[in-house]
């Protein structure tokens, strides 16, 4: 939850690191969700990071969702051009 303290968040990637990381799971399709965990926990474990991240999500849902293009592509995510 937006609300979950340091310890909260700690507690739930060694959960969910343990079930998905490459050398303990079964099915190689969960590398990519490990990489994910793991990425959310360098976030979220940092005061700084967590902070403009939640700033970053609040302006997405002020403003309808974020409108960034991608690189190669000239349109955006409802396939409309920018």
């Amino acid at each position: 939850s937006k609300e979950a303290d340091l310890e909260e968040v700690k507690k739930a990637f060694r959960v969910l690191s343990m079930q998905t990381h490459p050398d303990v799971a079964s099915d190689k399709s969960q590398e990519g969700r490990f990489k994910q965990i793991s990425e959310a926990y360098r976030v979220l474990s940092n005061k700084r990071e967590r902070k403009l991240y939640d700033y970053e999500v609040e302006q997405a849902t002020l403003f309808g969702g974020l409108r960034r293009a991608p690189k190669d592509a000239g349109f955006g995510p409802d396939g409309r051009p920018w």
